[in-house]
């Protein structure tokens, strides 16, 4: 029989969860260094009680399950879900894979599960991947809903010019030749992936300019015009860049930054999460493209084998050569939203989401 507690200050800078992650196969969306960047800078600004879900097999024992919850009130409603705040992109616990078929098997675990969990109304854990929904057993009465949309990721293997000719589509390819040739033609190109924390604030102070401007002519909205939000990668990027987690890159001409793009790379996986270009004076280079073939020859030197755009359907992500992977959403009504049934739940969620103006608007498609 497992231990199951709802741990409100869970340390997940502790030795016992930076041992739990580096175990599992979870994500850069569950590392230390992204969720104590997201207890800093983003969770206490957004109404939110964290109800971080533990599970360890004695009492005093190591964590073997962390699923990182937040409770918060819509309306009159209590909704439990993951600590998303609407920047992580694939939500999961972080399971030690030597407990995990015992853990799933326990058949009385959803139960003790179901006791430890504070009251809420609505159960919400979105971005699941399918890879990760095995979880989804642990939670009996919950159901794991479609998305509607998918992550879609390209395998780099380890030549950048074996996958360029392999993975990039000939249109691609060509293109970005030419505008490679072109942006040469006119001075000096230099790419780099910045480290000094000086270097990365006046990148990201470029990154925040160059998207204000795209997302206002596209009429989103941007999570990095919010003062937390941009804090949180801010700061994110430098405290991870000495370690090679995050990855914050610069394309230069004559000096003047034509784009900076914002990433995490971990076990050989890289996310492409913030890009931002000068479409005002460079857009005639094309440097959203020209910044990604730089991008993923830097990633494939640092030993990234995966390129993961992450979520959204946008169409440019195949001629990269990436496969798409179905994203779902675990989703529990309880009390009155029970006797309502699910569809009031789902309405009650896509309020919320458009009140956020939502996680699809982050990044617009490359040009």
């Amino acid at each position: 029989m497992y231990l199951c507690e709802v741990v409100p200050d869970f340390d997940f800078s502790s030795a016992a969860f930076r041992a739990l992650f580096e175990k599992s196969g979870a994500s850069a969306f569950q590392h230390a260094l992204w969720q104590q960047a997201m207890a800093r800078h983003v969770a206490a600004l957004r109404g939110a009680e964290p109800c971080t879900l533990v599970i360890s097999a004695t009492p005093g024992a190591a964590p073997c399950f962390v699923l990182p919850l937040i409770r918060r009130r819509i309306g009159p409603f209590r909704v439990l879900e993951y600590a998303n705040f609407g920047l992580v992109d694939y939500a999961a616990p972080v399971i030690d894979p030597a407990c995990q078929e015992s853990l799933l098997a326990d058949p009385e675990l959803p139960a003790a599960i179901r006791s430890a969990l504070p009251r809420h109304d609505l159960l919400w854990i979105k971005h699941i991947r399918t890879r990760d929904c095995a979880f989804a057993a642990l939670f009996a009465k919950a159901r794991l809903i479609p998305a509607g949309f998918s992550g879609h990721a390209a395998e780099l293997g380890d030549e950048f010019a074996t996958w360029r000719l392999q993975g990039l589509s000939a249109n691609r390819r060509g293109h970005i030749n030419r505008k490679r040739k072109a942006m040469a033609r006119e001075g000096a190109v230099h790419f780099a992936i910045l480290s000094d924390p000086q270097e990365i604030e006046r990148a990201f102070a470029s990154l925040r300019a160059f998207r204000a401007r795209r997302f206002e002519a596209e009429k989103g909205h941007d999570y990095m015009q919010n003062a937390a939000s941009f804090r949180f990668y801010r700061d994110l990027a430098i405290s991870g860049a000495q370690s090679g987690f995050a990855l914050s890159a610069r394309l230069s001409l004559n000096d003047v930054p034509v784009a900076v793009v914002f990433g995490l790379l971990e076990r050989g996986r890289y996310y492409y999460l913030l890009p931002g270009a000068d479409y005002a004076r460079f857009g005639a280079f094309s440097p959203g493209q020209v910044m990604l073939d730089h991008l993923i020859e830097a990633v494939i030197d640092r030993g990234g084998r995966v390129f993961d755009f992450t979520i959204g359907d946008e169409g440019y992500k195949a001629s990269f050569g990436t496969v798409a992977e179905p994203i779902a959403t675990l989703a529990e009504p309880r009390g009155a939203l029970a006797r309502l049934g699910l569809p009031l739940a789902l309405w009650l969620r896509e309020r919320l989401r458009r009140r956020r103006q939502g996680r699809s608007d982050r990044s617009a498609a490359i040009t």
